[in-house]
């Protein structure tokens, strides 16, 4: 990959304005990060297994249990119009 960076059409796609000193500050640190997504990229990663946890715990979760009782047909009298326990709403898609 060229190691020059059209600063102009980039400012100009921000729709920013850089003089030169700023032009260069700004190509000087897109190169930087360049530079270290390039080592990333390069970086030997085939024997090294997937992490599932970065903690060498168990995920400790908690029962799945309904505390609640169900009140769907007591919150669904307060709507206009119900079929079979859903909402009816207007069509707004043909």
């Amino acid at each position: 990959m060229s190691q020059n960076i059209d600063i102009k059409a980039l400012s100009n796609l921000a729709k920013i304005s850089l003089d030169g000193a700023e032009s260069l500050a700004v190509q000087e640190k897109l190169l930087d990060i360049k530079k270290i997504i390039d080592e990333v990229a390069n970086l030997e990663l085939d024997s090294i297994e997937p992490l599932y946890n970065p903690l060498d715990r168990e995920q400790i979760l908690r029962p799945d249990e309904v505390t609640e009782k169900d009140q769907s047909s007591e919150l669904q009298k307060n709507a206009p119009e119900t079929i079979d326990g859903y909402y009816v709403v207007p069509q707004v898609v043909d």
